[in-house]
């Protein structure tokens, strides 16, 4: 069940934010009222995929993860993950498969 939902525009983009079911979400519509893509907010790092985990582990092993999301479009499903190791900080976007789709 939805709850908390509200609904704003920038620059012709709708942003809805919601809780679902405890889940953070924000969902993106064009000027048309068609579906984007959606963000969910996912609580430390136990509900992402082992290959996803393997890859963080693998390349960043002594960095704290601060923050992961969950990103979905039309197109594909995606997590995307800040971290950092001190004053160090990484942004990543990885495939369910492990595989990196964008470093910052």
């Amino acid at each position: 069940i939805w709850s908390d939902l509200s609904l704003h525009y920038i620059k012709g983009t709708g942003i809805t934010e919601f809780d679902d079911n405890g889940n953070d979400m924000t969902a993106w519509y064009n000027a048309l009222g068609d579906w984007v893509k959606t963000s969910t907010v996912i609580p430390g790092d136990s509900r992402l995929p082992d290959p996803v985990n393997k890859t963080i582990n693998a390349m960043y092993p002594d960095y704290k993860i601060e923050e992961v999301k969950k990103e979905n479009d039309k197109n594909m499903e995606m997590y995307k993950i800040k971290m950092n190791k001190g004053d160090d900080k990484v942004k990543l976007k990885i495939l369910p498969n492990g595989e990196i789709f964008k470093i910052k």
